[in-house]
């Protein structure tokens, strides 16, 4: 299970693409914008994921994991 705590994004602020990296194999994240409206929701299997962002607006966003 993810050991959420141990969650990084890099690089922060992204530019296109943000790097997910965490311990503990497989899970599922969500990615909400300041007025809760989840933008991207995608599923891992491995404890690394590049995740583009240039599709989205400059704001802020939050990355929420679900599960696991």
């Amino acid at each position: 299970s993810l050991k959420a705590n141990l969650l990084k994004l890099v690089p922060n602020p992204a530019s296109g693409f943000v790097h997910l990296l965490w311990e503990g194999g497989e899970a599922e994240f969500e990615v909400v914008d300041a007025l809760g409206r989840v933008v991207v929701s995608r599923q891992a299997l491995k404890s690394s994921m590049k995740l583009e962002t240039a599709h989205l607006p400059s704001g802020l966003f939050y990355v929420k994991v679900i599960g696991n």
